[in-house]
């Protein structure tokens, strides 16, 4: 029995690379610390608890942010055709951004900026460098061929002869 893989490693650390350095420089940048204050601003004009604000550049927010980041790349590797990957990366952009509000109920106030921006910037760049590049399918076996991609059949399996 063969399992077929169609994940391109470089892509994925492509990826996942340039979307941890831009949300790392807005770390630095101190980006969020204004959309954060707006965020606390506006949670208790609609009536929310006094809410605790987790901190932004903890070692465990961190961790998330790479760890999500990766995550999100290797997702929209593994995903075939563009318009799988786009709706993908859009649907993951929306279960993140509504994290907040649920943390929010919680009472903690967590801004989702700089997850945002990291998996944003990393999903275009899986997306663009992804489509620009061929993939080749690895097949698990006994001899461990490598076989090229046909443009005609990018989603078909090959078989031994």
């Amino acid at each position: 029995m063969s399992h077929v893989k169609q994940v391109n490693i470089t892509t994925l650390w492509f990826s996942a690379g340039f979307g941890l350095v831009v949300a790392l420089g807005c770390l630095l940048l101190g980006v969020e610390v204004s959309s954060t204050q707006w965020l606390s601003e506006s949670y208790a004009y609609r009536g929310f608890p006094p809410l605790t604000a987790l901190p932004t550049a903890s070692l465990p927010v961190i961790i998330v942010l790479i760890v999500v980041t990766f995550a999100a790349a290797l997702a929209l590797e593994g995903t075939p055709g563009l318009g799988r990957r786009v709706l993908l990366l859009l649907s993951g952009l929306v279960v993140l951004t509504m994290a907040s509000p649920v943390l929010a109920l919680w009472g903690y106030l967590w801004n989702p900026l700089i997850l945002f921006i990291a998996v944003a910037w990393s999903g275009l760049m899986v997306i663009l460098h992804s489509e620009n590049h061929h993939r080749v399918i690895v097949q698990d076996s006994s001899d461990d061929k490598v076989v090229p991609l046909d443009a005609n059949r990018s989603n078909a399996r090959r078989r031994k002869p």
